[in-house]
């Protein structure tokens, strides 16, 4: 056992990289106040990522940075009771990052999702982790999307726009595909009454 660590937790070193190397079981190596973690510490789980930041009353509370076990960032900034609590910047393992609200663990609110290369991929509501509410999804063609979302997917009143800002379709998406254009009495016989998209 180490100072400043659970009885039933041990921090094990190599003697030849001197890199820290995991248990077989959760370790915590940081301050303590009647005998909970409370402090600044730093917690590191059974599959090899951990984090560094405050804990109060044997939870992880307030500020913090967890880390993949690579030792690359996987989130950093609110929490409560051990999960993503209030504004944070999540970093995707395959690249990219998400910068907003957090609920309960998950992108709940309003935020912001970019590639690697910072490029703005979607800014708008999100709930559980998916787009849901309003959002202006971008595309790598330039296009991009304005409008209601539901459950990750274009759903609802929303316009789709070319690069240059012309609009292509202007009206109801259903679980992601465009459906119908706002209807519109045109002067030609056979659109009249037909979807915009029908007549184009």
């Amino acid at each position: 056992k180490l100072p400043g660590m659970d009885e039933q937790y041990f921090l094990g070193r190599d003697e030849v990289s001197n890199q820290e190397f995991l248990g077989i079981v959760d370790e915590y190596d940081g301050e303590y106040v009647m005998g909970k973690r409370q402090g600044h510490g730093k917690y590191i789980s059974k599959n090899g990522e951990y984090f560094i930041g405050q804990f109060w009353d044997g939870y992880i509370n307030g500020k913090g940075t967890e880390f993949y076990k690579d030792g690359t960032i996987k989130y950093e900034g609110d929490f409560i009771k051990d999960e993503y609590e209030g504004k944070g910047k999540f970093f995707y393992e395959e690249g990219g990052y998400y910068i907003g609200d957090f609920s309960k663990g998950l992108q709940n609110g309003k935020g912001k999702e970019y590639k690697k290369d910072n490029t703005l991929i979607y800014e708008g509501e999100y709930k559980n982790d998916l787009y849901d509410g309003k959002g202006k999804l971008f595309y790598e063609n330039g296009k991009y999307y304005e409008g209601e979302f539901v459950e990750g997917l274009k759903h609802g009143k929303g316009i789709l726009f070319y690069k240059d800002g012309k609009i292509k379709y202007d009206g109801q998406f259903e679980k992601g595909k465009f459906i119908k254009s706002k209807t519109k009495a045109l002067t030609t016989s056979w659109c009249f009454f037909t979807v915009i998209s029908q007549c184009s």
